[in-house]
């Protein structure tokens, strides 16, 4: 295991995430969970790693320049960072490795919508903070 990573993986696709990774739920859309950040070291400054990498895919998305891996909806995509796992059963998870920012997606999920869910939820964390 690399030292300070997070391993991403959904069935027999896998990558290491070395700056950070978002987890966003298909049931963010209903308000029924939140947009989990994965940041390696759970530094001080994970928020805003989290909003820099949103902002970054939100905008690369948008302009065509960001392509989702899909993943068949009965498997589930899963982030572990120091033996923890966090599992997203259904919806999206990005995340940032020394090559770039990579998206999975499970096949059904609105990308476009929960892209723009986790972007206005992490801006909401920035403002918190600096007020």
């Amino acid at each position: 295991m690399k030292d300070n990573a997070i391993f991403i993986h959904a069935g027999e696709i896998s990558h290491w995430a070395e700056k950070g990774a978002i987890l966003v739920p298909s049931e963010v859309e209903a308000m029924q969970t939140l947009v989990k950040p994965i940041i390696p070291g759970g530094s001080a400054s994970a928020k805003n790693v989290a909003y820099s990498l949103i902002q970054i895919a939100l905008s690369s998305f948008e302009e065509g320049e960001l392509e989702m891996v899909s993943i068949d909806p009965a498997t589930p995509i899963v982030a572990v960072k120091n033996d923890e796992a966090f599992t997203c059963l259904h919806g999206i998870m990005l995340f940032w490795t020394n090559n770039g920012i990579k998206l999975y997606g499970h096949q059904d999920a609105k990308i476009g919508n929960l892209l723009k869910i986790a972007h206005r939820e992490c801006t909401r964390w920035i403002r918190l903070d600096v007020k």
